[in-house]
């Protein structure tokens, strides 16, 4: 994923800090607008399926010890 999807994604998100100076600044608004990102989480970071998939398995080989 590029740099400008996941700030695109965090100009959408709902529950984002809604800082006047950032998401209402009418230059960002046009160079990141706001498109959805899925699977973006409280703390604004945004995982892959596939870095979910790899997290899972090291905690599961965590376990195993």
């Amino acid at each position: 994923m590029a740099i400008k999807d996941y700030a695109c994604g965090v100009m959408a998100y709902e529950h984002a800090p809604n800082y006047n100076y950032l998401r209402n600044d009418p230059e960002l608004q046009q160079e990141f607008p706001r498109k959805p990102l899925a699977d973006i989480d409280a703390g604004l970071c945004w995982k892959s399926p596939e870095m979910i998939a790899q997290h899972r398995a090291v905690h599961e080989r965590a376990i195993q010890l």
